[in-house]
Formats: C-alpha cells, structure tokens, sequence
C-alpha cells in the first residue's frame, strides 16, 4: 500500500464515508462527552475571568463536565480494542507501526505545533522552559510542569495507543494458557485495579488512611 493510499486516500474516504458497523448510539456518547467538556472548560473560564459563579456553572451536566474525559476514554478503549482484536482474529497478528502511525498522524502535528508555541510564548516572556519534554514525550500525565494545557488526557491516549496492541496480541495469543493456569490471580489483579485507582487518587494520606484502618 502506498503512501498515498495510507495517509490520504484513506483517511479521507474514512472521514466522508461512515465505516461498515459503526453505531449511532456511540456516536451520541461521544457527542455528549464533547458537550460536557466545552461545558465545562467554559464555566471554568468564565469563573477565571469574571472572579463569580452564576447558575450556568451550577447545572449538573456542567459541573459533572469532566466526566466527559472519562467517557472518551472508555469508548477509545471499546473501539479501538475491538479494531485490534477484528484483526487480530482476521490476520493473526496486529501491525503495529500501521496502527501507532495512522493514530499519532491524527494528532501528533497540531499537538506538537502547540508545544512549539508554548514554547515560544515562555521564551519571548523571559520564563524558564521547564519540563517540556513531559509534553514531547507524552508523560504529563505523570511529570508535573507541562506546557500544553490538558496535555495529560492527550498523554494518556499515546500511551494507550502504545500498549493496547501488545496487550491484545499477547491476550490473544496466550488467552487459553493464561485463564487455565492463572485464572485466579488474574481476578485478584482485575480486583485491585478500584483500591489501586482510588489510592492514585487520594495519594499518601489516602495510603495512610488505608494502612490505619486495616492496623
């Protein structure tokens, strides 16, 4: 396949043309989770900008607006971990460097145009750079500092993107051996993930709070 075909013509066609399958419902999930999010961002920087609060800022789908990131990573991991697994059972295996490419080309040259004018606004203001290699590399998630305001939504998805496939490949290959020989184990782990979500959340006095109790 040509670079044409990979870059252009299909992602074109692909932008025009719905693909065979796709559901109306969550096509309105997403609409809505980008609702909540403008909402959101808005009634933020009216509060920023105006000093008061007002109604609008008191409704639920507003003030419950950041749901709408949680929402978009729960249908990235449904339909995209769908497209793997489609051709994982198709093809056997999962190219890997098509799929990084085809989802980082979507994003990468408006986020990495962004970083470079962060950057140049901290300059041409005297302000130290700071971290911004946690936006480049896509860890803000994790590193403090970074440039890209809400960059860490967007750090979590590469990361995503980068893991998913292996996950599923090794999932896929192994998944009979894997739910035979440690079946058990693999619920503990699937257990873990609320404490260990909510002690993410909560930090070191959530950990302490946790270790009191159970002493």
């Amino acid at each position: 396949m040509s670079l044409y075909h990979l870059f252009i013509r299909d992602p074109l066609r692909d932008l025009f043309t719905p693909p065979a399958g796709q559901l109306p419902a969550l096509d309105f999930l997403r609409s809505c989770a980008v609702l909540m999010v403008i909402c959101c961002h808005s009634a933020g920087a009216y509060v920023s900008t105006q000093g008061t609060s007002n109604l609008y800022e008191a409704l639920p789908f507003v003030r419950g607006g950041w749901l709408g990131v949680d929402l978009f990573f729960v249908l990235s991991g449904y339909l995209i971990g769908k497209q793997l697994w489609r051709e994982l059972q198709k093809t056997g295996t999962i190219r890997f460097t098509r799929f990084v490419l085809r989802r980082g080309l979507r994003i990468w040259p408006l986020y990495f145009a962004m970083i470079g004018v962060c950057l140049l606004l901290r300059i041409s203001q005297g302000r130290e750079i700071g971290h911004w290699w946690s936006d480049a590399f896509c860890v803000s998630n994790y590193v403090g500092g970074a440039y890209v305001p809400g960059g860490w939504s967007l750090s979590t998805e590469e990361q995503f993107y980068l893991l998913a496939p292996l996950f599923i490949l090794l999932l896929g290959t192994y998944w009979s051996k894997l739910l035979t020989r440690y079946r058990w184990p693999l619920l503990a782990c699937l257990a873990a993930l609320p404490i260990l979500r909510w002690l993410t959340y909560a930090g070191p006095a959530g950990l302490r709070c946790l270790v009191l109790q159970l002493v």
